[in-house]
């Protein structure tokens, strides 16, 4: 850490004044709204924090110490340096392993502002869904941080230290959004003609049939990477140079559109459609079902049954 722990309590108390004026940022087709940065500190070896759930998103890093973080199904331990996420609505608790453990926090209301915003809040839930809440070390992400630290704890700094704080936080999450959700991310311009790595439009074409071929079962994008021998952001970039949309939204349409097709054409029970397309959380899925298409699976099939035939 680049503040010594007797300066955090005090660091606590500047927070709220430094950041009172924060009025949330434009990221990404996202409004992020910081509704409060805080330093936890747990100085007994056997705190703990029981189950709970909140309806902000929660993005920490672990500064000092250990710390275990659990839900229903998972719980990994964390050191320093490592990031923990979870998104609204879900039930999570966390102990302490090795004290003292020093945990930078944020709290955040985050809203779409257009449709990528829409995927990368979708992206960001799912995150939550598949228990994926531990996040590595990242160079960058651990250096704002230090950063940051350093100059809140020195005393009589406040001046610009408001504006230079807001920047370090945007660019602190602009980070994470690229470290954890990369794949929808709008990728960049490439040169016409410019086709590295001998990807080419055939290339395109059999990811496609890859992702429409695997719709049983769940598909990540580091699946598809290893399958063609390419890197993920590679793959990301001209999968959606030639389609339009990322390849976690390809994968996400072709799943939806083919549940469309089967609560049409099947008795299947929403369970059924649910595993037969690799969702084995059955909520998870109606939600995303609702969220996409503007009804339930059981609307949807109903609406279908009201249509007299033609």
């Amino acid at each position: 850490m680049s503040a010594d722990l007797a300066s955090l309590p005090r660091i606590n108390q500047l927070l709220p004044k430094l950041l009172a004026a924060h009025d949330g940022w434009p990221m990404a087709g996202l409004r992020i709204f910081l509704q409060r940065y805080y330093y936890c500190i747990a100085a007994e070896p056997a705190y703990s924090v029981g189950t709970h759930v909140h309806d902000w998103f929660e993005l920490s890093q672990l500064l000092a110490g250990k710390v275990e973080y659990s839900d229903a199904a998972k719980a990994q331990t964390l050191g320093p340096g490592e990031t923990f996420f979870i998104a609204p609505g879900y039930e999570h608790r966390w102990r302490v392993v090795q004290a003292p453990v020093v945990i930078s926090s944020f709290q955040l209301k985050i809203s779409s502002l257009e449709e990528s915003g829409r995927q990368l809040v979708g992206a960001l839930d799912d995150l939550s869904h598949r228990h994926v809440f531990r996040f590595a070390k990242s160079a960058a992400r651990s250096r704002l941080s230090a950063e940051w630290t350093a100059a809140l704890g020195e005393r009589g700094r406040e001046g610009l230290l408001a504006e230079k704080l807001r920047a370090w936080f945007h660019l602190y999450l602009a980070q994470f959004f690229e470290d954890s959700v990369a794949s929808f991310l709008p990728a960049p311009a490439m040169p016409a003609g410019e086709d590295a790595e001998g990807f080419s439009r055939d290339s395109n074409h059999h990811i496609a049939e890859f992702i429409r071929q695997n719709l049983h079962q769940p598909i990540q994008l580091e699946d598809i990477a290893s399958h063609f021998h390419y890197s993920v952001r590679h793959i990301n970039r001209l999968f959606q140079l030639e389609h339009g949309v990322s390849p976690g939204q390809f994968i996400l349409e072709q799943k939806l559109q083919a549940a469309q097709r089967l609560l049409a054409s099947s008795e299947h029970s929403i369970k059924h459609v649910a595993f037969s397309l690799g969702y084995a959380d059955v909520g998870y899925f109606c939600r995303l079902f609702r969220q996409h298409l503007h009804s339930t699976p059981s609307e949807y099939r109903e609406k279908l049954r009201r249509v007299p035939p033609a």
